[in-house]
């Protein structure tokens, strides 16, 4: 009797072993994966936001600023012909409706090849470059800097 209890406890303590060891692992791998996953979570969020903003310009007639928080390294984000890059602190954008769609006034831009009513985020993790982009379903009539 006295050998199987010990036998028994010698198991169950393996088990909990095994078990913290799988559950830690996975707690604190913090895969590639996973990471573009949270950043791709927040570029599209912010397009999503940007894009609202923009709807309600143009529908309610209302100027509307958007702060540009920093996301991994850096980030560009490209509406439509213009191009900013967010690197450590925060940038504002102007949205203004216009009778056929709304103006973005993004400050420090730069020209950069068309690319048509969409808007790009470009965000740059340990070197590498990851792209999102979202169609707009508003018109974009001009972006100045």
């Amino acid at each position: 009797m006295r050998g199987q209890i010990s036998i028994d406890l010698i198991f169950s303590i393996m088990l909990l072993l095994l078990v913290s060891i799988f559950l830690s692992y996975s707690i604190f791998s913090f895969s590639d994966t996973q990471l573009v996953s949270y950043v791709g979570d927040r570029a599209e969020s912010m397009m999503d936001d940007i894009e609202n903003f923009m709807l309600v310009s143009y529908a309610k007639d209302l100027d509307i600023g958007y702060k540009l928080k920093p996301i991994g390294d850096n980030y560009t984000i490209i509406i439509k012909n213009r191009a900013l890059t967010v690197v450590n602190s925060p940038i504002h954008i102007l949205i203004i409706p216009n009778n056929n769609g709304v103006n973005v006034i993004m400050p420090n831009s730069t020209l950069v090849n068309d690319i048509g009513n969409k808007i790009k985020i470009i965000v740059n993790i340990n070197g590498k470059a990851y792209n999102f982009t979202k169609t707009l379903k508003v018109n974009i009539v001009n972006v100045t800097s």
